[in-house]
């Protein structure tokens, strides 16, 4: 199979607590003045130590470059899943990412249909449980499927691809939570550099 840019361009045109009454019981259940003058902090599902953490997500692809000739838009599957270490301060995520990529044909763009699949090894800093929303940021690495398919048939090319990513994660109650993420796909074709933004929101678990 040809290079990238000859895929491209051959194929394609332009609750309340009770109360009894009782002082005792009363006294019992107030707080003490030592616990209350500690400060609140968050904890959530995973408070520290060693874990696993799963998300799926979706969201548009926007390309940039000379893919743009004749796409400049795709929908975008996104699942992560690996371990994570976790302390108050810190937390550490190792695990893999893939997308499953349908890009869509400009309205002049006339040829087979075009697909992007990814899968690599990820690797996460972000901050820790003693924070309420925990930032991240990650770097992707692995291989690209390019598939472009029509009714006569399917070809497809893997090369190596590259992926940095920026998230936020907001807790939703116990292990559950969501996550928009904002990443830079890179996906290196012999001479055509395909790239573009990946915006998208996730829902995940981590146990």
């Amino acid at each position: 199979m040809g290079t990238g840019h000859q895929i491209v361009r051959c194929c394609y045109r332009k609750q309340k607590q009770d109360v009894d009454g009782k002082a005792e019981d009363a006294t019992r259940h107030s707080p003490s003045p030592e616990g209350s003058a500690e400060p609140a902090q968050y904890r959530s599902g995973l408070d520290s130590g060693a874990g696993f953490y799963a998300t799926v997500g979706f969201g548009p692809l926007m390309l940039l470059g000379d893919i743009t000739e004749y796409f400049h838009y795709g929908l975008a599957g996104t699942v992560s899943a690996g371990l994570e270490w976790m302390s108050p301060e810190r937390s550490w995520q190792l695990g893999t990412r893939f997308n499953l990529i349908r890009v869509i044909k400009d309205t002049r763009t006339r040829g087979p249909s075009l697909y992007f699949s990814t899968a690599g090894v990820n690797l996460v800093l972000g901050s820790g449980s003693g924070n309420l929303n925990r930032f991240y940021a990650g770097i992707t690495g692995g291989a690209a499927f390019i598939r472009v398919a029509d009714s006569d048939g399917s070809m497809t090319k893997t090369v190596p691809y590259a992926e940095g990513n920026i998230a936020m994660r907001v807790p939703l109650g116990g292990r559950l939570y969501l996550q928009p993420d904002l990443a830079l796909l890179l996906i290196f074709d012999d001479d055509l550099l395909i790239n573009g933004f990946l915006p998208s929101l996730s829902a995940g678990l981590e146990f």
